[in-house]
């Protein structure tokens, strides 16, 4: 069973519960369609157990098969540090089929967010340190595809759908 090789930090953007009964990771590429098709699940997932759980997402850009991944994550972590790390997460998301250079400046345009700042931090040391450790800690958990999902630090084998099954039987109990 693959383990995960660091816990959740503070730093991290969670959504969902402060002290949870089950904590979900998710490693996601933001070109990935099976990263996009899970997101639904895991907003239904927060809307019914959202006391109950976190919810945090990882980068894990798949730079061979995805060119724009990493500067999709670039620009979510930007937009996080302007206060907007999920409503550019779920703009990218729902932008997958036109990622480009100039969507990124429109989505930080639409979300009202410091245009200078939003490059200057996208390009940045510590914006890219961030995407470059998720990828690095995911590698070191065994990931090679994406999405792939961690409950409690143990790696979950399926699909969004069946880990939103899974997710309700426990909290059903």
């Amino acid at each position: 069973m693959a383990l995960l090789k660091q816990i959740v930090s503070r730093e991290e953007h969670s959504l969902g519960a402060e002290n949870p009964k089950i904590r979900i990771i998710e490693y996601g590429d933001f070109q990935c369609p099976l990263s996009r098709a899970a997101e639904p699940v895991i907003r239904g997932l927060l809307r019914e157990f959202g006391q109950q759980i976190s919810f945090t997402f990882r980068n894990y850009p798949l730079l061979n098969d995805h060119p724009y991944a990493f500067d999709a994550a670039c620009a979510v972590e930007a937009a996080g540090k302007q206060g907007k790390y999920w409503e550019m997460h779920q703009a990218v998301m729902a932008n997958q089929a036109n990622l480009s250079d100039d969507l990124f400046m429109k989505l930080s345009e639409n979300l009202g967010l410091n245009d200078i700042r939003f490059v200057t931090d996208s390009i940045s040391k510590d914006v890219h340190y961030k995407i470059n450790t998720d990828f690095r800690l995911g590698t070191e958990s065994g990931l090679t595809t994406t999405p792939a999902f961690f409950i409690d630090g143990k790696r979950f084998y399926g699909c969004a759908a069946d880990l939103y099954v899974l997710i309700s039987i426990i909290l059903e109990d």
